[in-house]
């Protein structure tokens, strides 16, 4: 199974700043020797620092993309109605946050489905994306999953990471939105979230552990950089990465540290990032939407078969 991928030159963003946020729990995580569920019970620590970050977009004028793991929706159904009504976009994070390659097809298929069809339900719009929980898909480990989300009728992927990581990552990949032609015929943009470097000495810097170390002024060095040369910016948080009070996992001393560095001071350096720059949703990075009959003909025909089975 091959895949055509182009640099993506082709593309006009309407928007040149996209920020999403992976709206999952402090235990929702994935680190050697650790299974997320066995924290399952402990407090919640989502709601709390998700209302600090709408307040920011709130108050600096931001429209964003949230990937809702389908867990955290179903436990908190009007928070991600209160979300989508202040025009975020919604888009699904898979129902669980089992690694994809190590999930497998059938059980991953279930679980992006479940989450696109529920999240549809919930806030009443089509989902149009799907990042793959700690960016776990490739067409090289999950071959499958691609056609998947055009047979959903999606209109992008963010899962694959354009930068060497713990799990992989694709460091050969372009750096920005590019379309994927996937062997069924059908496209789908795929959404790398954004880095720099040459190819094999990338440096990840726009999200998460790496957006909670490095000094904001670097964060807005680099944005700046990638619109001077005309190119879109995707970054990426969760909300523990502005909850001061984000509470520590069994994972030993060097993951713990991973963890929860930056955190104490996450919320402030959002709010000073937000009054620098024009954050948006990752669907406005993207040309015009296919959103005609035979994409709603298909989701049809894959709701029918999830119905049967």
């Amino acid at each position: 199974m091959t895949f055509r991928e182009t640099s993506g030159s082709e593309i006009n963003p309407l928007a040149r700043i996209a920020l999403s946020i992976d709206l999952e729990d402090f235990y929702h995580a994935n680190y050697p020797g650790y299974n997320y569920r066995t924290m399952a019970n402990s407090p919640s620590r989502l709601v709390e620092p998700t209302e600090m970050m709408l307040d920011i977009f709130d108050r600096h004028g931001h429209k964003v993309t949230f990937f809702v793991l389908g867990e955290v929706a179903k436990k908190f159904p009007e928070l991600i109605r209160k979300i989508a009504g202040k025009g975020h976009e919604i888009a699904s994070h898979a129902d669980n946050h089992t690694l994809i390659f190590e999930q497998g097809r059938d059980k991953s298929i279930h679980s992006i489905r479940n989450s696109v069809y529920f999240l549809e339900d919930l806030v009443g719009n089509k989902i149009y994306g799907f990042r793959a929980p700690n960016f776990s898909a490739s067409p090289k480990r999950t071959p499958w999953l691609f056609d998947e989300l055009a047979d959903l009728g999606l209109t992008y992927d963010s899962s694959r990471f354009p930068a060497k990581t713990y799990y992989g990552g694709e460091p050969g990949i372009p750096k920005i939105p590019f379309p994927m032609k996937l062997p069924n015929g059908d496209h789908l943009w795929e959404v790398p979230v954004s880095c720099l470097g040459p190819r094999g000495l990338r440096f990840a810097w726009s999200g998460g552990f790496y957006w909670r170390i490095l000094p904001l002024s670097f964060i807005v060095k680099s944005v700046n950089k990638l619109l001077s040369h005309n190119k879109p910016v995707v970054l990426y948080l969760h909300p523990k990465d502005i909850d001061p009070h984000n509470p520590p996992l069994p994972i030993g001393k060097i993951s713990n540290w991973i963890h929860q560095v930056g955190t104490k001071r996450g919320f402030a350096k959002l709010d000073e990032m937000a009054s620098q720059m024009q954050f948006s949703r990752i669907i406005d990075l993207l040309p015009e939407i296919n959103n005609g009959k035979e994409q709603q003909n298909k989701k049809r025909t894959v709701e029918t078969e999830t119905a049967v089975a």
